[in-house]
């Protein structure tokens, strides 16, 4: 059996937002984290780390990377 670490519940963490895909101001539903190698980190820039959402008015789902929540 494989053991794994404790997560906080952030499966149920939402937020509101513009949504860009359906232009609605709308609830958006934490999916999960994408986790990308050190090689695609170097080619893209992207995080290591990226947040799935889904626009609970068109089900598009958008990433958010780490460097977007930074002040």
């Amino acid at each position: 059996m494989t053991t794994q670490q404790p997560i906080a519940n952030v499966r149920l963490q939402t937020r509101v937002g513009l949504c860009p895909t359906c232009g609605q101001v709308g609830t958006f539903t934490f999916l999960g984290e994408q986790r990308w190698p050190p090689r695609v980190v170097a080619a893209t820039g992207l995080g290591p780390v990226v947040h799935l959402w889904q626009c609970n008015q068109c089900q598009t789902t958008l990433t958010e990377t780490a460097s977007e929540t930074q002040d």
